[in-house]
């Protein structure tokens, strides 16, 4: 029962009243004493092997006694069990397992011996996560490390293997520090395992550890240093200088770089760093040959992981519809690849949760941050995904004037940055709260906060705190001094200033950056009484931005935009562009807009479940149960094509672009009740 992990009642307990000795005593006498010679020679060798199969068994015994004990298993009910329905992985009872060591050492045989037979088996078949653990098993810390080292180190962390990762913590306990010259890509390894457990300190301990002891003169180790210390940068939230990045950039071109996982790692890296420098396209496109490398390797958690980057590329350049495809993708593969609620999948929500808020779908949003900002605090993360989560409360509880929350979400940031060592969340968490200040009408209590927190007006002109290309979230101090020079009327200097931060800028910016900047010249351009220039601007944001998709930044800015909106859908006419880019912004939130109706607040209310037809309803009901285009088209008697229909018309009313969307949309609409 107990290695069949069954569960033993009281009168199970009652009936038992034999000792852990008695049962070694009855394992002696009749059982294993009446096997034949070779049968318990062999017996008591693969005892000190957690699991064997007959191909293991022969290398520690002998193929013909290898032979005998796995065909007895089947018939000589021995305390033994399969793990696999083929019958060819077997594990001893522990009980079974403890009498034959003890026998094996009455006997004089080198138990770590044979553990050592294993380890080199394993590694044989390039099995490493088993034949490390084998080796530890053994105490040859020695044996481990250099296996670890033929494995690739820190490659093996991308390998996806099951088992690896946690090889490492166990690395890290036996292997001296010393050794780091000896086994120095064991010790990257441990460098990046650290970084992953959201272990800086440590980390950054083992990776100056190898730094310090490598040889120089060797120019292929000395590329991976250069490699794992940009990813070391990333996980500290530094700065890769342009230097170093070229030098990145130039190792891809090296002969001696022909590994697959190197190279995916390089093109992950390059791929974050230009997503960084807002150069979306390229980002996009190094994204994607990191996931060609990564799976041409088998390193499938590797190649999962980079879907968060090119979906972030496709998120900043307008690309809402491919940002959600790529995120749900990165989902999908998790859990079912690792397991619903795996690291990867909490990275996948927190990013999904963003694009939900910037359409304004706050109470979504929040739900998919409930457990997965939580996570993500205490795992594998980085700036951005805090970033992305903590930006998306804060902007649910703006549009519901919540300032208490608003306060609370920035107290917990606050606590994570330092706990996680992220100075940059702490200067985001700063300008976040100053712009909290100013959305809630206390001007002068933000220019005291602005004081304290080295946010004054000379900020505002800091080329390099300003650079928008580097600060793809959240507001910089140029535009918390546009706010509060808006608030006081001092509207020209306001516009100034947002052609300044413009004009200064390297290269183009995100879209969500580039329509919140026009949204403040609109609201200044109407407190300095200029309403066509105003109006000149608010069509052009209408008309070239994706208005519809970043539809929160609009309710961001509260009643005033709002009326503007409505009032300039009226003046265009209820036929033209214009009154229909408001009304998908209003849609389906105020379902008498353009120009009516009284609602201000973010697009979370209810619109009539009749928006939808009666088939619409069906199928948007057998999407959130899991189903194919193809198996709705069965369940409804339909064509697959008629269903594609359906699909798009429900897409389209749902102003969503994507199934995950159109599911959270429609509970919250009340259509799934």
């Amino acid at each position: 029962m107990l290695l069949r992990d069954g569960a033993v009642t009281d009168s199970d307990l009652l009936e038992f009243s034999g000792t852990q000795l008695d049962m070694a005593r009855y394992l002696s006498e009749q059982v294993f004493s009446s096997l034949s010679v070779a049968m318990q020679s062999a017996l008591v060798r693969v005892a000190a092997l957690p699991y064997f199969s007959a191909e293991l068994a022969s290398a520690v015994v002998s193929p013909s006694a290898a032979a005998e004990l796995t065909s007895d298993i089947a018939v000589g009910g021995l305390p033994i069990e399969a793990l696999d329905d083929g019958h060819k992985q077997f594990k001893l009872h522990q009980v079974f397992q403890e009498y034959l060591m003890h026998e094996a050492l009455l006997r004089g045989l080198d138990i770590n011996q044979m553990r050592r037979t294993a380890a080199h088996w394993y590694a044989a078949r390039r099995d490493w996560a088993n034949a490390i653990r084998h080796a530890l098993h053994a105490e040859d810390f020695g044996l481990a490390g250099e296996l670890s080292e033929n494995a690739g180190g820190w490659r093996q962390v991308y390998a996806g293997a099951r088992g690896l990762l946690q090889q490492f913590h166990a690395l890290a306990a036996v292997l001296p520090e010393p050794e780091a010259a000896k086994f120095p890509r064991s010790f990257l390894g441990l460098a990046v395992a650290a970084a992953k457990g959201g272990n800086l300190t440590l980390a950054t301990h083992y990776f100056e550890l190898v730094s310090r002891k490598i040889d120089r003169t060797d120019n292929v180790l000395v590329n991976e240093i250069r490699l794992i210390g940009a990813l070391m940068a990333l996980y500290r939230d530094d700065r890769i200088e342009a230097l170093d990045l070229s030098l990145l950039e130039r190792d891809l071109t090296l002969l001696e770089l022909t590994e697959p996982v190197q190279r995916a790692l390089t093109y992950n890296l390059l791929c974050f760093q230009y997503l960084e420098r807002s150069e979306f396209e390229r980002a996009e496109r190094h994204g994607n040959l990191a996931i060609q490398y990564f799976t041409q390797a088998g390193a499938h958690f590797g190649a999962m992981h980079l879907y968060a980057h090119v979906g972030q590329a496709q998120f900043f350049r307008g690309d809402m519809e491919g940002a959600s495809a790529a995120y749900e993708r990165l989902a999908s593969d998790a859990q079912n690849a690792i397991g619903k609620g795996c690291d990867l999948d909490a990275i996948a929500q927190v990013l999904l949760a963003e694009t939900l808020s910037e359409r304004g779908l706050h109470d979504g949003a929040e739900r998919i941050l409930e457990w997965s900002l939580p996570h993500l605090e205490k795992n594998d993360c980085w700036f951005d995904l805090l970033a992305a989560a903590y930006l998306s409360r804060i902007r649910a509880r703006t549009v519901r004037n919540d300032f208490d929350g608003v306060d609370a979400v920035l107290e917990q940031a606050r606590r994570t940055a330092q706990r996680r060592g992220f100075p940059r969340l702490q200067r985001l968490v700063a300008r976040e709260q100053m712009r909290a200040i100013i959305h809630f009408g206390d001007i002068q209590g933000a220019k005291r906060f602005a004081d304290r927190f080295d946010l004054g007006p000379e900020s505002a002109f800091d080329v390099e705190r300003n650079r928008l290309s580097f600060r793809l979230r959240g507001e910089v101090p140029a535009t918390l001094w546009v706010r509060v020079w808006i608030q006081e009327g001092q509207t020209e200097r306001a516009l100034d200033m947002l052609q300044r931060l413009e004009v200064a800028q390297e290269r183009p910016f995100s879209v969500p950056r580039m329509l919140r900047m026009r949204l403040l010249a609109v609201l200044a351009g109407m407190k300095a009484g200029k309403a066509e220039r105003a109006a000149s601007v608010l069509d052009e944001i209408l008309l070239t931005l994706p208005s519809a998709t970043y539809r929160a930044a609009f309710f961001e800015e509260g009643p005033e935009m709002l009326a503007l909106l409505r009032r300039r859908a009226q003046e265009a006419g209820p036929d033209s562009l214009i009154a229909r880019r408001v009304g998908q912004i209003f849609a389906p939130a105020d379902a008498s807009a353009p120009g009516q109706g009284t609602s201000e607040t973010a697009p979370d209310s209810a619109s009539a479940p009749h928006t939808l037809t009666q088939q619409e309803l069906k199928v948007v009901s057998l999407i959130c149960g899991g189903f194919s285009n193809k198996e709705i088209a069965r369940h409804m008697d339909v064509s697959e094509n008629t269903v594609k229909f359906h699909v798009r018309n429900v897409f389209s009313k749902l102003n969503v672009h994507s199934r995950t969307s159109a599911i959270s949309v429609a509970r919250e609409l009340g259509l799934l009740a």
